[in-house]
């Protein structure tokens, strides 16, 4: 829910959300950085969730702020965020597979069990996927909207 109201508060003030200094930038992604290094490894499939709440939340919100505004500075105005928000179910279907697939090699092959190692691979299997899914969405936009929960007729 509170991801929900962030997502309307963001969409009324985005022309000014979207518009940061890179020294803000550079501030708030040091900030980030500073919250993930303080709090325990989160990890969903895994049930932990750090030490608090609250800034586990805080760092969400950072890092959809970064991200929206990389996508802004340098890639199409939101081209990006648009389409990968039109493909929600793709990429819940499929991080699963990516993220299983890091973490094997990170365990079995890598034998690696340092947390910011592990991190780094949380970090790798997020872009790994959305790289993936972007232009599998796309594809499935123009032949096959169904599986991106669209009709025909919604198309463009």
């Amino acid at each position: 829910m509170s991801f929900f109201l962030m997502g309307i508060v963001f969409k009324e003030h985005s022309n000014r959300l979207l518009s940061l200094r890179p020294s803000m930038l550079i501030v708030l992604f040091l900030f980030y950085v500073a919250i993930a290094l303080s709090d325990e490894r989160v990890d969903l499939y895994g049930g932990a969730f750090g030490n608090d709440y609250f800034l586990i939340f805080a760092n969400a919100l950072i890092a959809i702020l970064l991200f929206s505004n990389i996508f802004n500075r340098y890639g199409r105005k939101n081209h990006y965020i648009e389409v990968l928000s039109s493909g929600t179910f793709l990429i819940l279907g499929m991080h699963s597979l990516v993220v299983e697939t890091i973490s094997v090699v990170e365990r079995k092959i890598l034998m690696v069990t340092s947390p910011y190692v592990m991190t780094l691979g949380a970090l790798i299997a997020t872009c790994v996927t959305l790289l993936c899914c972007y232009w599998l969405i796309v594809w499935a936009e123009k032949h096959f909207p169904y599986l991106l929960g669209k009709s025909a007729a919604r198309v463009k």
